[in-house]
């Protein structure tokens, strides 16, 4: 083939794609009007798959299965909640976990002492056992 005629031949090759590839309301792309629709779901599917991926999973997600969950409100609200484990070897290291009212899930099985404060009131603490796929209800009253 002639370096004439293979010079032709891309140059159609490269047409037919840049025609093909022609952006929507330019009169080349009527056409392709059903292509173009399928093209941008799928651009916005794999977007929100992107966000998606971006998000961290919940820390407790593995332990929900297996976990439970303590619900816990006071009066007044706002009070700091402070869970300590008790097992057979003592008492473990203190945990924060924000504050009143709180759903704490992902709790793994066992007896617990729920602390709650609040600047101005009593302390108020209560043991409790959390067990796989139940739920533990604290309802606080705090008093001066």
């Amino acid at each position: 083939m002639s370096n004439q005629r293979l010079a032709l031949v891309a140059l159609g090759v490269w047409l037919a794609v840049v025609t093909g590839c022609s952006t929507p309301g330019t009169g080349q792309n009527n056409r392709n009007a059903t292509r173009n629709a399928n093209v941008h779901p799928a651009s916005n599917t794999n977007s929100q798959a992107n966000v998606n991926a971006a998000k961290a999973a919940p820390a407790a997600t593995p332990a929900r299965a297996s976990g439970g969950t303590i619900e816990i409100q006071s009066t007044p609200p706002g009070a700091s909640i402070v869970l300590v484990s008790e097992d057979e070897a003592g008492a473990g290291p203190p945990k924060p976990y924000g504050a009143t009212p709180a759903t704490l899930t992902g709790i793994a099985p066992g007896k617990y002492t729920v602390d709650i404060t609040k600047p101005g009131f009593k302390d108020y603490q209560k043991e409790i056992q959390v067990k796989a796929g139940a739920t533990v209800k604290i309802d606080a009253r705090l008093k001066h």
